[in-house]
């Protein structure tokens, strides 16, 4: 029995082996499906749950109030589990952004992320950074997803009271972090397939844990494509420990930068084919202070609101009919520089997109599903600083 694995297509009488580019290409092309095709459901199903939530569309009772709050908690259960998909897949393609970030504020974000899960779950959660841990060079986000799961995973597999901390310290060429937890442990001859994709400790249909056993296979090949090393040392009833090591980069001081005087501005265009998607950050934005929000389904027609009146910020999805987002935003940017520009893409993993969209001069990219919250804090947050885009 012939158990190879064939990389040739066959079509009717003829053989076609696709060459490595070409593998790239579908796996780039396949990454990209996966991220529009499920986040934008996600993305509508989140924000009307949102909405309803926030009393935004009338009072709602308290039953009804239980389930929004189920169907957003699995809604962003399910965009995780996305999220964690293409990025795997984008590491594994090559995928990446590198530039150099604090590693303290990650670890910040993780903290904050989980903390209430933490104190929900009767756990500890505590941090011990270095005050002088330097930056280092790569994907701020890649790296935050990977820190996000192993502190998951540590307080998942918590005993009851028990304590997970992290500590982080550096020397001249390494970064070193360890997540510690005195949870159930592994046993050891499982350790060296915890970071193997899909590898559940208990596997059962029985096991007490659930989850789909990619955060660890993530987490060890974002670590490496950063440079760095993973281990876990741990024991049955005596918890683990992950230890991660990862290369320092020193930043050139910069001279003193002048920073632009804010300007109290109002005006907000978001542009987007998606009726829903349109309803949901119009109704979530047009209540912040002073704010007047408008809306247009296309390209064209939001250079034609431009063409009339000048905006302070410019809200557009990426992939639309006729004329995508980054192709208008580069237009407007070029008729009013000091517009600010924000891009909500489910395209968030793409290295070219990113690259493109930084010479632009946009804002940033919010990935698809996008958190209400998340848009409110950028639009405050452009609106204080017009013309500081990147």
């Amino acid at each position: 029995m012939n158990t190879g694995i064939r990389s040739t297509i066959e079509v009717n009488d003829f053989s076609i082996t696709p060459t490595t580019e070409l593998l790239e290409e579908m796996k780039s092309t396949f990454i990209r499906n996966v991220q529009h095709e499920l986040r934008t459901p996600v993305a509508i199903i989140l924000g009307y749950a949102e909405l309803l939530q926030s009393d935004q569309m009338g009072p709602i009772s308290s039953n009804q109030a239980q389930a929004t709050i189920t169907i957003a908690r699995q809604a962003r259960n399910l965009n995780t589990l996305i999220e964690r998909i293409t990025t795997l897949l984008s590491v594994q393609a090559h995928q990446m952004l590198s530039h150099p970030f604090s590693l303290i504020d990650i670890i910040d974000i993780v903290i904050e992320e989980h903390l209430a899960q933490a104190n929900q779950n009767g756990l500890s959660l505590s941090a011990e950074i270095s005050p002088d841990i330097p930056f280092i060079l790569g994907d701020q986000d890649y790296l935050r997803q990977a820190m996000s799961c192993l502190v998951e995973n540590a307080l998942k597999f918590s005993i009851e009271n028990g304590h997970v901390s992290i500590k982080a310290e550096a020397d001249e060429a390494r970064i070193h972090i360890t997540i510690d937890d005195d949870g159930v442990g592994i046993e050891a001859e499982q350790l060296p397939q915890v970071f193997n994709p899909f590898y559940q400790v208990d596997g059962s249909v029985t096991r007490s844990y659930g989850g789909l056993g990619l955060g660890l296979a993530l987490t060890k090949a974002v670590i490496e494509a950063h440079g760095g090393q993973i281990e876990v040392e741990s024991k049955l009833s005596q918890g683990s420990r992950f230890s991660i090591t990862l290369p320092v980069y020193h930043i050139p001081l910069e001279s003193d930068q002048t920073l632009v005087a804010p300007v109290k501005t109002n005006r907000i265009l978001i542009v987007d084919d998606e009726e829903y998607v349109l309803f949901t950050l119009k109704e979530g934005l047009q209540k912040l202070p002073n704010c007047e929000v408008f809306t247009a389904s296309k390209g064209s027609e939001a250079l034609e609101h431009f063409k009339h009146q000048p905006f302070d910020l410019l809200i557009t999805d990426y992939k639309m009919p006729g004329m995508d987002g980054l192709t208008l935003a580069t237009q407007i940017r070029h008729m009013y520089p000091h517009t600010g520009i924000v891009i909500v893409t489910a395209y968030g993993d793409n290295l070219l997109l990113k690259q493109e969209v930084e010479a632009a001069n946009i804002r940033c990219i919010l990935d698809k599903p996008v958190k209400l919250s998340d848009i409110r804090n950028v639009t405050l947050e452009a609106l204080a600083k017009p013309g500081q885009d990147n």
